[in-house]
């Protein structure tokens, strides 16, 4: 098959972070990743796919170190995936109040073997290595999330991951829980 291997590795030295979305609504926070590095030499590459803003979209074309893709296909961004060391989630969906989530391009960046940095909680176990909330300093706390992280072998990302993410677990688990409400009913 086509499929890239989500084991496919081509890290490089300089770290690289894939931020994908269809479109960049101010949620995202792809604003607050662009203002940080305007104000910081942090050598570092910022892949961004999908739609983004006017005010985005000039921001961007101002770092170097961002590339905006537009929009691609899921083997082109598996393909990109390889040679980054983290993804990005939402920074931001304080702005529209929430504090947690649990969205699917978590669990997509997770599945391809990339550790997840975002701005809010996800529902994950406390303990989970691979997923971690910016919670002061947006940079430094993604610096030290890629200090941890450039070493670790992507298939050791999907083993720890999968039970997180493997739909037939879900579906299973969710299985099992719907047996026990019917066999169990409030009265």
């Amino acid at each position: 098959s086509s499929e890239i291997s989500a084991t496919d590795d081509n890290r490089a030295e300089v770290p690289e972070l894939l931020f994908v979305s269809s479109y960049f609504y101010e949620w995202h926070g792809l604003d607050l990743l662009l203002k940080a590095l305007a104000h910081s030499a942090w050598n570092v590459k910022v892949h961004v796919v999908g739609e983004v803003g006017v005010a985005n979209y000039s921001a961007a074309k101002r770092d170097e170190r961002v590339t905006l893709h537009g929009t691609l296909t899921r083997d082109e961004i598996h393909k990109l995936g390889s040679r980054c060391t983290v993804g990005i989630s939402s920074l931001a969906l304080s702005r529209i109040g929430m504090s947690a989530g649990s969205t699917l391009k978590v669990r997509e960046y997770l599945a391809m073997g990339l550790p997840v940095f975002a701005g809010y909680k996800e529902e994950f176990p406390e303990n989970f290595p691979f997923f971690k909330e910016s919670l002061d300093d947006l940079l430094a706390d993604l610096q030290q999330c890629i200090d941890t992280w450039s070493a670790i072998d992507r298939q050791t990302i999907i083993l720890e991951a999968t039970h997180l993410i493997d739909k037939t677990k879900l579906l299973d688990q969710l299985y099992s829980k719907l047996v026990v409400a019917i066999e169990n009913p409030v009265t």
